[in-house]
């Protein structure tokens, strides 16, 4: 009887003892995929607009002075139907969650110059079933972008219902006039006596999705 309990204690004990050993173990996993074709983005006049001097008197004294308009030429272009997104984000904003604005350049770090809106028009998709959609929650949900803003740390695409619910779809080609509306702030709110740089800057970024 003592042998079987000697036994047992020792069967028991060479389980724990694994379990143990088990427990100090991690995994680690490294995962991706290889897209069958790749997508090239391309932005007209290599995305820049400069509005040049602007006096400050030339600045509305208690509300925004709205600049021009400028549009560039957006395009995504891919060697076959595939599925990717575009990500914007602001390189001049100190936060990371979705804005409408972007800002157009610092007077201190908490002071801004004014701020621009982005915005899609004249989209053209060889899917014609696919329309402007976003996502805030990194590609979790997406919702539809009826008047095909542009804000700030989203995801932006292309898809529809077609799946049952809204999601990206397989785009070969989109090419789009992406519109710039700038406003900069209040004379009063501008120090005077110094050169004030407008400074805006972002990124759209593809990524596959």
């Amino acid at each position: 009887m003592k042998d079987s309990l000697a036994a047992l204690a020792g069967a028991l004990l060479i389980v724990h003892c694994a379990a143990a050993l088990a427990a100090s173990n991690v995994d680690l996993s490294v995962k991706g995929s290889i897209t069958p074709s790749a997508c090239s983005p391309s932005l007209s006049n290599n995305g820049l607009v400069d509005y040049g001097k602007i006096s400050i008197q030339d600045l509305n004294p208690t509300g925004v002075t709205e600049l021009p308009e400028t549009s560039f030429r957006l395009a995504v272009n891919c060697e076959g139907a595939s599925l990717f997104a575009l990500a914007t984000q602001d390189n001049r904003a100190s936060v990371t969650g979705a804005g409408a604005f972007f800002i157009l350049g610092l007077i201190t770090p908490t002071r801004w110059v004014g701020s621009y809106f982005l915005s899609m028009e004249n989209i053209q998709l060889d899917d014609p079933a696919a329309y402007s959609i976003y996502s805030m929650d990194n590609g979790k949900t997406w919702l539809f972008n009826p008047d095909a803003n542009v804000p700030t740390n989203i995801l932006l695409a292309f898809g529809n219902q077609s799946s049952g619910v809204r999601a990206p779809v397989p785009i070969k080609d989109v090419s789009l006039d992406l519109v710039v509306q700038p406003y900069i702030y209040p004379k009063n709110q501008i120090p005077v006596g110094e050169t004030i740089d407008l400074d805006g800057s972002a990124t759209l970024e593809l990524r596959y999705l």
